[in-house]
């Protein structure tokens, strides 16, 4: 009995050393870094447009709102009370199969070309609801929309997390919950005034220049460097950062704590 407390006392201790250097190294790497002002400006708008990217739950949340125009309004199909029962709840349902599957995604294909990927269809997916001939599209097109949606939605606070320095994180961080509502109110503005092809077809406006600006922000240096593609890694924090940015400390203050944490599981299987 005696002779596990001093093991146990030094697995705590190893424990109080993974936890100080997981916590403390980060501010002091951060500290010592020079970021230039243009890097904190690369970092916000980046960091913006990413955020805009969140238009798509608070368009697709609020579309609905718009039925009734088009129920009303003469089609070469029909819309019943049921069709729009399922045109609304399809957005959750397809919700619960994408997020099963949006973490393997990420981490496979990368936040950034993972982005692209949702934003390509979208514009074409909107403008297919607004012009559909037939309501099978319809249905097609709200499920496309549904499963960019929440593929968007299960990553983007780690991308923005991933881009900006702490100082800054914190308030881009904010920007999605301000832009999701002025989507809705957006919707719900245009639905009061303008028919169903319009309000649909204004949709989606910002996702083509969106998609083009998405191209041009450098994808998450983290994610660079958990799949080993250091170069680029290091590309890509010198672009949000600046030129002068020390890669040395930068990468050891995203992956020292992992690496700690290993070592400590191996002393404790040993």
């Amino acid at each position: 009995m005696s002779s596990r407390v001093p093991h146990d006392e030094s697995r705590n201790e190893n424990i109080e050393t993974i936890t100080k250097a997981s916590v403390v190294l980060p501010s002091k790497v951060e500290n010592e870094e020079v970021i230039s002002r243009r890097g904190v400006i690369k970092q916000v708008l980046a960091g913006l447009a990413i955020a805009s990217s969140t238009l798509m739950t608070g368009f697709t949340s609020a579309w609905p709102v718009v039925l009734p125009k088009l129920q009303e309004s003469s089609q070469s199909f029909q819309v019943t009370d049921q069709d729009v029962a399922w045109l609304v709840s399809l957005q959750g349902m397809v919700g619960m199969f994408t997020s099963l599957v949006s973490g393997h995604l990420v981490e496979y294909f990368g936040p950034r070309k993972l982005l692209l990927m949702c934003l390509l269809p979208t514009f074409g997916l909107w403008m297919l609801m607004a012009f559909t001939p037939y309501l099978s599209l319809l249905y097609i097109s709200r499920v496309g929309l549904s499963i960019s949606t929440y593929l968007i939605k299960s990553f983007f606070q780690a991308y923005i997390a991933e881009l900006c320095q702490p100082r800054i994180r914190g308030a881009i961080a904010a920007l999605p919950e301000i832009i999701i509502a002025i989507g809705v109110l957006a919707t719900y503005t245009l639905a009061n005034f303008f028919s169903y092809e319009f309000v649909t077809a204004v949709l989606s406006a910002p996702f083509l220049p969106l998609f083009i600006i998405v191209i041009f922000i450098p994808e998450s240096p983290y994610w660079l460097a958990r799949r080993n593609r250091m170069e680029e890694a290091k590309s890509s924090l010198k672009k949000l950062r600046g030129k002068r940015t020390r890669w040395r400390e930068s990468y050891t203050y995203s992956l020292i704590p992992t690496k700690l944490s290993h070592q400590h599981g191996h002393r404790s299987a040993s």
